[in-house]
């Protein structure tokens, strides 16, 4: 299965030789899902369990945010 970031205008898949790392989306955790819903930047976005943000625009979101 392809995975690919669900941030807004993101173009990371998971590739062999990559330091970029792909995380699911915390469904279980609301407060954390929420944090990394907005992160994604994308309006009425609703994660799915096989949802996932890339390591490279969870960091860029991060540091806006400091």
């Amino acid at each position: 299965m392809q995975v690919s970031c669900s941030a807004h205008g993101c173009t990371n898949r998971r590739q062999r030789e990559s330091n970029i790392h792909f995380f699911s989306f915390i469904l279980k955790n609301a407060e954390r899902n929420q944090l990394w819903i907005n992160a994604a930047v994308r309006k009425g976005f609703i994660p799915t369990k096989n949802s996932a943000i890339c390591s490279a625009y969870l960091i860029a979101s991060d540091s806006k945010s400091i």
